[in-house]
């Protein structure tokens, strides 16, 4: 599950960090550290005081977002206004456990494949830090806290105000020796962050854009000193990555204007996302369609693949990554690529498929997953392995629920051949047979790690730089749907 980080889709690459997938990570001699996602969508949560620090807890708390192809939670470290003290007046934390708690929290936040956008510093001047060293030891302290593995983007200015950033303040972070400075104190700490400058932090920025966003020091530098020099066409430097202001939701969330406002955010993301036109890289017009057999079409199948397109799935990118359609397969080529979803959501259903992987492969079939964030966390990833069983831990073998639960035995058949699945979900109730031979039978709510996760959901394929083919993907429906589009 964890190599369907290592994907390349997107010809974006940053010094010492590049995007594959939906995730931009940052690297040093070949060790990949950050994860997160490239095409940042998300809101500003009032106080990540308020955030669960246990586990489950906080994936509860995340999942009605990912569901919606939310993928990304901003906000402010240090926000007295909110109830937020994080640093004494001399930059060093408040105490210990706070500082514990936002390294937890950090963890949570990889784990679930969510970006997690933090400013330490607020242009509120209730915020402000007593002096230019205090600014330099709460930087240090910062990095320090983020783990070696993490998904956050660190800001150096205040991205949730619409103001730049005061002339008045202790330290100017909008002056580019200033920014300068405090970053290379945060790579000194932690060599592999990605940082962020705020475009509201500069008036005559493109007020089209939120954040810029680089591993280079050197790139940031100049980003700054572009806008400073007031240009406002200045565009974003080849190394830095602009996040367009109109992907982030920023409102202080207490009103209930602005909770309505955030719902119809995060259901304009959804539709957003869901309407991104996929280039196919391969088609197959004069391959023979696939069909339903008459028995099939009068009890309600629908076909997922029509055996020539990729119509009804997306990346939720313009790019289809490593998939192809070839001779009538779905195809994942193992070249990397992010992993593909249908356009239609499901609850309860019967799904019928096909699939065969070359030797030590790893793929999956998600269930019920969201739209963004980690499939297998939030929904249920059923795993494809290329591995002999006894070879590796059962719960990663081909039938198991992904580091959940392992297969009722060996039934598939040795990796370049054909396996068939059927998989029905009901509620709770979920069971699978491979190749006629019982797989999974299980009630959700008895197995603690599942009884929380999604009832209706995506249904996915995984790219995990494996090859891995796929023919006959249908679904049969248990009840009336009315929430697809």
């Amino acid at each position: 599950m964890y190599r369907q980080w290592f994907i390349i889709v997107l010809a974006l690459f940053l010094p010492g960090s590049f995007a594959r997938g939906h995730y931009l990570f940052t690297f040093e001699h070949g060790s990949i550290n950050f994860l997160g996602p490239f095409e940042v969508w998300g809101y500003q949560i009032p106080s990540w005081y308020d955030l669960p620090d246990e586990e489950r807890a906080f994936e509860a708390y995340v999942q009605p977002n990912v569901v919606y192809g939310i993928n990304s939670l901003g906000f402010a470290l240090h926000d007295p206004a909110k109830g937020a003290i994080f640093f004494r007046p001399d930059g060093q934390p408040r105490d210990q456990a706070a500082l514990d708690k936002f390294t937890k929290l950090a963890e949570f936040f990889r784990y679930s494949m969510v970006g997690m956008i933090v400013n330490p510093f607020s242009t509120d001047r209730r915020a402000w830090l007593a002096s230019p060293d205090a600014y330099r030891t709460a930087m240090q302290v910062v990095a320090k806290a983020i783990p070696e593995w993490h998904s956050t983007i660190l800001v150096i200015g205040d991205p949730f105000s619409s103001e730049p950033w005061p002339a008045e303040a202790p330290l100017a972070l909008n002056d580019p020796a200033v920014f300068a400075e405090m970053a290379g104190l945060i790579k000194q700490n932690h060599p592999k962050l990605l940082l962020a400058i705020p475009a509201a932090s500069f008036p005559n920025a493109d007020k089209n854009h939120w954040l810029y966003v680089s591993s280079s020091i050197t790139d940031l530098t100049k980003q700054i000193q572009a806008l400073s020099n007031l240009d406002p066409s200045a565009p974003a430097m080849r190394n830095v990555l602009a996040i367009p202001r109109a992907r982030f939701f920023i409102s202080p969330l207490e009103p209930a204007s602005d909770r309505t406002a955030l719902a119809a955010f995060m259901k304009h993301v959804e539709q957003t996302r869901l309407a991104v036109h996929l280039h196919e890289k391969s088609l197959a017009p004069d391959q023979e369609p696939a069909r339903l057999s008459p028995e099939e079409e009068t009890e309600g199948w629908q076909l997922l693949f029509d055996g020539q397109t990729l119509n009804g799935w997306t990346t939720l990118l313009q790019d289809a990554g490593g998939w192809i359609v070839h001779d009538g397969l779905l195809h994942c080529t193992g070249v990397h690529g992010p992993w593909l979803r249908t356009r239609q959501t499901f609850d309860d259903f019967i799904l019928r498929i096909e699939f065969k992987i070359e030797p030590n492969g790893n793929s999956g079939v998600f269930l019920r997953a969201p739209l963004d964030g980690r499939a297998s966390r939030f929904g249920m990833e059923i795993q494809i392995s290329g591995k002999e069983p006894d070879s590796l831990n059962k719960h990663k073998s081909t039938g198991a629920i992904y580091a959940v639960l392992p297969p009722l035995g060996n039934t598939s058949n040795p990796p370049g051949q054909w396996n068939y699945a059927e998989i029905t979900c009901r509620g709770s109730r979920v069971t699978m047979t491979i190749n006629g031979q019982p797989a999974q039978n299980l009630d959700m709510n008895d197995v603690p790690e599942l009884h929380n996760r999604l009832r209706r959901g995506v249904i996915g394929l995984q790219d995990h730089g494996n090859k891995v083919w796929f023919r006959n993907i249908r679904i049969k429906c248990l009840k009336a749907d009315d929430h697809n589009p």
